[in-house]
């Protein structure tokens, strides 16, 4: 699938789509984009993330670490609705930090950190490696 595909499904089904379908929807947009900026400046891909935000509390930990590694990994996390998204994301990374895997631990770990958040991203940091 495309970047454009993806968008396109979730344009036209979003509505019935529930953490993981948003999650999975974030993580294949972004690998199939062939071009970020492109990619960043979708309003479909704008209307995704404001899901997320919506959601995030419902992504489960491999969710919330896959999401915040492709955002990192593709350099997407500067922009204002992907730092809401991150910041979000952290959030739920250090309230439920006992629940991350290592792998999904030490890959939000890493999203967060290159996200450069902040406070938000030292606590979710500091609770995942309490965890471990």
């Amino acid at each position: 699938k495309t970047d454009d595909e993806v968008l396109e499904l979730w344009r036209s089904f979003g509505e019935a789509f529930d953490a993981v379908h948003v999650a999975t929807a974030i993580r294949a947009a972004i690998l199939a984009a062939g071009d970020v900026e492109d990619l960043a400046s979708d309003k479909r891909w704008h209307s995704l993330l404001r899901a997320a935000v919506g959601q995030v509390s419902n992504f489960r930990p491999q969710d919330l670490s896959g999401v915040a590694w492709a955002l990192a990994r593709a350099e997407l996390s500067g922009s204002v609705a992907c730092r809401e998204l991150m910041q979000q994301m952290a959030i739920c990374v250090a309230a439920r930090a006992a629940d991350f895997a290592p792998r999904d631990a030490s890959l939000a770990a890493w999203a967060l950190a290159k996200a450069e958040l902040g406070e938000a991203a030292v606590e979710a940091l500091a609770a995942a490696a309490e965890h471990r």
